[in-house]
């Protein structure tokens, strides 16, 4: 019995250090895996960077209202971007442009705005993270020129 009682006791030390491994190797790599502007080169081949580009794409992902493949457009997909060209030629399916009493109920909660809106949270360029921008603007009509205007920025 005692014998048995060592030999589990043996064994739980080797898995748990089996674990304790795996987590530091896991660990490790979560480390080596996080994106920021240096990783998003457009030109790079990097494993890295099209790690972290892909991450970028499935986050700006937009649903397909319309017959636009939007993810293929940002990826720069020759066929989706003809396709999408074609389709904005099109008048009958522009959308109808968004109230200011609409705006006002998106507003109230801001973290939701940003999520529903598919603004972009975090920078995209070196020169973004070490030239941030503060502005107040004062709204007072069209809306919607004014949201073109905070995506520019």
């Amino acid at each position: 019995m005692v014998q048995w009682k060592r030999l589990c006791q043996r064994h739980y030390l080797w898995a748990l250090g089996c674990y304790m491994l795996l987590a530091t190797v896991a660990l490790k790599l979560s480390f080596r895996l996080k994106c920021d502007s240096d990783h998003l080169g457009l030109e790079s081949r990097e494993s890295q960077s099209q790690y972290c580009r892909t991450i970028l794409y499935n986050f700006l992902k937009l649903p397909a209202k319309r017959s636009i493949n939007c993810s293929g457009v940002t990826r720069g997909d020759q066929e989706a971007v003809l396709q999408a060209i074609l389709n904005n030629l099109e008048v009958k399916k522009k959308r109808e442009p968004f109230t200011d009493t609409h705006y006002l109920s998106l507003t109230r909660d801001c973290e939701h705005f940003k999520a529903e809106r598919k603004f972009i949270q975090f920078p995209l360029s070196k020169e973004e993270v070490e030239f941030p921008i503060a502005y107040s603007m004062v709204i007072h009509e069209k809306i919607e020129n004014f949201e073109r205007l905070l995506r520019a920025v």
